[in-house]
């Protein structure tokens, strides 16, 4: 099975799950409220319509922790399931290449996570008419698009951590916990200077700032794609190597 109909597949089972429309109506419900409340809190001329945008993806990613929570509860309900269920038993008895079906799951997330992020920006934009927009917001929407996707990749680190974990055999509530608490010790280490650098948070959120200065520093954010795609591709290679080392078969 090729990697292309492996990963068709996966998207296939991936939206079929309740949870998956769960993620949906979450962040629709957020936005609607979100904007409810500064419908009423913040009168045209003293707010932007991109200012509600950013605000909107920051609220869902930073202050709630909302997609951050989706994409380890999904990622987590959809391994562990199929673990618990025989599914992944079934698969492998094709000529699949495990390393195959790591990165067929991790796309089929990526697909999803993109689809919450950008559902979240188009609502968002449409609600941000209620403020207006500035003449450069079509130049700057590239840089929107690319904003968005920095916080979807920050998502997936956590999505390749939470594979790593239950291809170890865990439950899915030590699962969910390992992963969440991984989430919050990355957030504690961004708290110190010495230790900033080296933490996906801070790429994810030093690459947003540069996007957001008049003048992009290209090398500087070039560093930070680079250093969290380093995470993703670190842990999917450990995820990799604990799924060859594991005996799903018997």
């Amino acid at each position: 099975m090729s990697l292309y109909r492996l990963t068709k597949f996966e998207l296939k089972k991936l939206f079929k799950q309740k949870p998956a429309y769960t993620g949906f109506i979450v962040v629709i419900v957020v936005c609607i409220l979100y904007f409810i409340l500064n419908y009423v809190n913040r009168p045209v001329g003293s707010y932007r319509g991109l200012d509600f945008v950013m605000d909107t993806i920051y609220i869902q990613n930073n202050a709630l922790l909302i997609l951050p929570f989706i994409a380890i509860l999904l990622t987590v309900h959809t391994v562990c399931e199929e673990f618990s269920r025989g599914t992944v038993r079934t698969v492998v008895t094709k000529p699949v290449k495990r390393e195959n079906l790591i990165i067929g799951k991790f796309l089929a997330l990526l697909v999803y996570m993109c689809c919450i992020s950008y559902g979240i920006m188009i609502i968002s934009s449409l609600c941000g008419l209620r403020w207006g927009y500035a003449d450069g917001y079509v130049v700057f929407l590239p840089r929107l698009v690319f904003i968005y996707f920095l916080y979807t990749l920050g998502t997936l680190v956590l999505a390749a951590f939470t594979l790593a974990v239950a291809t170890l055999g865990t439950t899915p509530v030590v699962t969910a916990f390992v992963a969440l608490g991984f989430h919050r010790v990355v957030i504690i280490l961004e708290s110190f200077v010495q230790l900033r650098e080296y933490t996906f948070t801070y790429h994810v959120i030093n690459s947003i700032q540069f996007l957001m200065a008049r003048s992009i520093n290209t090398r500087t954010l070039f560093e930070s794609l680079v250093a969290i795609l380093i995470y993703i591709l670190a842990l999917l290679l450990i995820t990799s190597f604990l799924l060859e080392k594991r005996d799903i078969t018997a």
